[in-house]
């Protein structure tokens, strides 16, 4: 699949997604209008903040994920906050290689 037609898709809005894991995952598209509920691992940590851009789940706690998603879908004020954010320039690849850009320089001088 094309990245025009990837990013295509992903800018309809979706009901939920559900990432209860054990390792990191790519969730950066999907964040853009995707209420997000994952577990806090890995470099999630740097990433999601619970209640901001995500709800936390515990890992390994079925009964905890269960109750978060449902909340998502009865609360649509928090599906909404969570959901819609500037994912876009915080972390869009221009932004990123140009602070790239900025360290390597400050390195180098």
């Amino acid at each position: 699949m094309k990245q025009k037609s990837f990013r295509l898709i992903l800018d309809e809005p979706k009901l939920l997604l559900v990432l209860p894991s054990h390792a990191d995952n790519v969730i950066l598209e999907a964040m853009t209008k995707t209420p997000i509920v994952s577990t806090h691992v890995g470099g999630l940590t740097e990433i999601l903040t619970d209640g901001e851009n995500a709800v936390i789940v515990e890992v390994d706690n079925p009964r905890d994920l269960s109750q978060k998603i449902f909340r998502c879908l009865q609360d649509h004020k928090l599906s909404e906050t969570i959901a819609f954010r500037d994912c876009y320039t915080e972390y869009d690849i221009n932004v990123i290689k140009e602070e790239f850009s900025r360290i390597m320089e400050t390195l180098s001088s």
